[in-house]
């Protein structure tokens, strides 16, 4: 699910499961891990133990003991889509930073406590440290999948459409506006390319989902390449 995801720069590890004695180093590593992809994913954490084992840097045994442990120490949620909970469809994360609206009165430095209800409560008192919007403005938090939502549904740039459609396939994702604008100008450059080339933006995401379902990898410059071939051109549009 998450092939071709950048790294995390650092992981977050809130204070409190650093004073729970029942969890070891690894155990806390694994809910930073968590957190990053709950946060990288509007607010849910699909990854597989596998996954989270790479990400970690621990064996996919090790995840599921600190998944257990986490969850019975009340610091993140499993949820399973099926009632003999052998299938896990999400992990939610029960310590999260506080970057909840302003009008809320949550503290930019401090972190929410999440209830299984969804409601939540500062565990720091709020009153002196909530920022004064007078005073001091906050940053607009950088999300990927609101990012890829909005191209996809963008239906005045078909360009931005077919990037989407691209970065979906490919299980792309950025984890900040920085790299997001690097690499939406590349691929930009190269679907516009082919829709210069006379190639409409249905042709092009026909031949990408050619690539998709004939070749184990492949790129924007594979498809580029293909539609260029009058052989594979037309093998391609005809799926």
């Amino acid at each position: 699910m998450y092939k071709n995801m950048y790294k995390p720069d650092f992981l977050i590890i809130p204070y409190s499961l650093l004073e729970d004695d029942g969890l070891n180093h690894t155990t806390r590593v694994v809910y930073g891990v968590i957190y990053w992809f709950f946060r990288m994913q509007a607010a849910e954490c699909r990854a597989s133990n596998a996954t989270i084992a790479e990400y970690a840097k621990t064996t996919a045994s090790t995840v599921a003991n600190a998944l257990v442990a986490l969850e019975k120490s009340g610091h993140i949620k499993r949820v399973f889509s099926d009632a003999k909970k052998r299938t896990r469809a999400k992990i939610i994360p029960m310590r999260i930073f506080g970057v909840s609206s302003i009008s809320e009165g949550v503290s930019p430095i401090g972190y929410t406590e999440v209830s299984p209800r969804s409601e939540q409560k500062n565990n720091i008192n709020t009153k002196n440290n909530t920022c004064d919007p007078s005073k001091e403005g906050r940053a607009e938090e950088f999300v990927f999948k609101n990012q890829l939502d909005k191209l996809a549904a963008d239906s005045t740039r078909p360009d931005g459409q077919l990037v989407a459609k691209y970065w979906s396939m490919q299980k792309m994702a950025f984890p900040t506006k920085e790299e997001y604008n690097k690499q939406i100008r590349s691929h930009i450059t190269q679907i516009k390319s082919m829709l210069k080339r006379g190639y409409t933006a249905s042709e092009i995401a026909k031949c990408m989902n050619y690539c998709e379902n004939s070749f184990p990898s492949w790129t924007l410059g594979a498809v580029a390449k293909y539609l260029s071939k009058s052989y594979g051109a037309k093998k391609a549009l005809e799926k």
